[in-house]
């Protein structure tokens, strides 16, 4: 079973709505329904408040995401279900701005190889769009 529906049903079970939750984790009811229902799982941000409104223990925190990993069967996977856009999008800024990748790490929580890979798919786009930019000056200077 899903370890974010089996927490929330436990919840419910104590008597938490999917609004007293919702309201005060900071997500719409939609999102926490979803989560109840094993649809999806809240992004890491998302996630932490979770975890800092239900007082859950590190101990609780870390069986959550083992049992995520092996629920999908891969850390990659789970990786990219947790961090959302947004917060691969912070990692990037805080790395174009010159903070180090262990300071990153200290401030978001991303593990060092996931940032490294995040910073290589944002440098293979950057290539891209380059080689892009030259193709179109090329074939504009053709004419």
């Amino acid at each position: 079973m899903n370890p974010i529906k089996e927490l929330l049903e436990r919840e419910r079970e104590k008597g938490r709505t999917i609004e007293n939750i919702a309201r005060n984790v900071g997500v719409h009811t939609s999102s926490v329904a979803q989560w109840r229902s094993g649809k999806s799982v809240p992004t890491l941000a998302v996630f932490s408040n979770l975890c800092y409104f239900l007082k859950l223990s590190s101990h609780e925190i870390v069986g959550i995401l083992n049992d995520i990993a092996l629920m999908h069967n891969s850390k990659t996977k789970v990786i990219r279900t947790i961090f959302s856009d947004s917060e691969k999008e912070e990692v990037l800024i805080l790395l174009e701005n010159g903070f180090s990748i262990p300071t990153i790490v200290e401030q978001t929580n991303v593990r060092p190889a996931t940032i490294h890979k995040w910073k290589a798919e944002e440098k293979e786009k950057e290539k891209h769009k380059e080689r892009n930019k030259k193709n179109k000056i090329k074939g504009h200077n053709k004419l």
